[in-house]
């Protein structure tokens, strides 16, 4: 899944982004501080039990799961119990998120 941090400039869009994904960003208080994207990667824990391993097999037989990395975010593993990505009754999903600040007009 991709995000989008789209808004008004100076309203907190990479305040928010650094929040989410812990990656250092410029942050100051004038408008257009950003202006090439930044990239990061971020965990969304979502409850739920890992319903999704009977998926994640299939696609693994069929040899279309491929990992997900900072460098090369895409669809991948959701959910590996034995790996550490799955808690207890907690599913955790890799969101990626870009803060395209100033590439959008208004």
């Amino acid at each position: 899944m991709r995000i989008g941090l789209v808004g008004k400039p100076n309203v907190g869009k990479s305040t928010t982004f650094s929040a989410m994904t812990q990656t250092p960003v410029d942050i100051a208080n004038y408008p257009f501080t950003t202006i090439e994207p930044n990239v990061g990667v971020a965990w969304l824990p979502l409850p739920s039990i890992c319903a999704c391993s009977e998926l994640r097999q299939r696609r693994q037989e069929a040899g279309r799961l491929e990992p997900i990395t900072e460098d090369d975010p895409r669809e991948g593993s959701i959910c590996e119990p034995n790996s550490g990505s799955c808690a207890g009754h907690r599913r955790l999903v890799p969101v990626t998120l870009v803060d395209v600040a100033g590439l959008v007009p208004g």
